[in-house]
């Protein structure tokens, strides 16, 4: 009987110390009132602009364009036809910004990283690739096809990912849809 519970209580353990591992919580703490909004499918996400004039490049360096709005529209039309964001997404973006607690999962980690790299914000484009790079490697194809024709990208993370578990993405069809050059230095770094 003792070895039965010593055997479950291990496995309840594994499981926690999995979910720990897998599931990765971060936060910024403090609160500034609603200022603008960011527009997306109809719908209004209210945003405060210091906080994403601090948080983010992108709105740093474009306050005054920015500022004079208080609608943003959180992607262009291009980017709206081939981009589909979850409302849980683009809150969790949100909450980080304004300092509040999300949970990074296999789920939403590609859009949130989107995101952060589209409006420039260090901190979460760190911790979203270290979450990729650290737990699902099989993510980085996805970020490589999603970001491979923005020039803002710097793809070398991904490409390096790929480049290490070569042989777990040859069978994968969506690897021959990456641009030449690119696929061209993940082979050369294999």
């Amino acid at each position: 009987m003792e070895i039965f519970f010593a055997i479950f209580f291990r496995l309840l353990f594994l499981l926690w110390f999995q979910y720990i591992q897998i599931n990765k919580i971060i936060q910024i703490q403090e609160e500034l009132p609603t200022t603008h909004f960011f527009t997306h499918n109809g719908k209004n996400y209210q945003i405060n602009f210091d906080f994403f004039k601090y948080y983010s490049k992108y709105f740093s360096n474009h306050q005054l364009e920015i500022q004079a709005k208080q609608y943003i529209p959180l992607l262009n039309k291009d980017q709206n036809k081939d981009i589909r964001l979850s409302e849980e997404s683009i809150q969790y973006f949100i909450n980080f910004i304004h300092r509040q607690q999300i949970t990074l999962t296999n789920e939403n980690v590609i859009h949130i990283n989107y995101l952060a790299n589209k409006y420039e914000v260090p901190l979460l484009i760190n911790a979203t690739n270290d979450y990729i790079s650290s737990n699902h490697s099989a993510l980085a194809l996805q970020l490589l096809l999603l970001y491979q024709n923005d020039p803002k990208c710097q793809p070398e993370q991904y490409e390096d990912i790929i480049s290490k578990k070569f042989l777990d993405f040859i069978n994968d069809d969506r690897l021959f849809s990456l641009n030449i050059s690119i696929l061209h230095r993940i082979i050369e770094k294999y």
